[in-house]
Formats: structure tokens, sequence, C-alpha cells
């Protein structure tokens, strides 16, 4: 709790405008979230959906396995288009509340 007073006295001092109300958490901001949407799209996509945890397992393993450098680039490319995305709607929740 200290620290988040010193910072947020540190951000009052110096005129630093947070960007608000971001929410506390931002699946559509964190790579790892994006990754695993990924994951999970080609695990449905098979012909035969893992029925079990076993079966889940081998799914997303071999999900992972056959992860390709442009599939990564593309996710971590992705996050500048996401976040002016989020700073647009940011913007127009400010502009209409």
């Amino acid at each position: 709790m200290k620290t988040l007073m010193l910072a947020s006295n540190h951000f009052n001092a110096n005129n630093v405008t947070l960007l608000e109300p971001l929410p506390a958490n931002s699946p559509d901001l964190n790579p790892l979230e994006n990754l695993w949407d990924h994951l999970d799209r080609v695990v449905r996509d098979r012909p035969d959906p893992p029925r079990d945890p076993a079966a889940m397992f081998q799914a997303l393993s071999a999900a992972w396995d056959a992860l390709d450098q442009a599939t990564i680039q593309r996710l971590v490319f992705s996050m500048r288009r996401r976040c002016q995305a989020k700073y647009q709607i940011l913007i127009l929740l400010f502009l209409f509340s």
C-alpha cells in the first residue's frame, strides 16, 4: 500500500495522467492469453476434439509443438493494434461519460 501511495504522489506531483478506467485484468492486452486463445482454437478445430484430460493434454502439446515463429510474431505484433484499440475505447468512455 505504501508503494501505491508513493507512486500516486509522484504522478500527482509531476502531472502524470493515468489511463483510467483500465480494468485490473485486461486479457486482450496479455500476449500469453492471446497465445492460449490461439491454442484453444487449434484444438477445437480438430476433427476429433479431445474428450478427456489426457486427450486434451495431448492435443495442446501437439498444438504447442506445431507453433511456428510466424504465429508467435503475429501475436506479438498484434499488441500495438490491441493497445490502440483499447486506448480508443478509453477515449470514447471518457468523452461520453
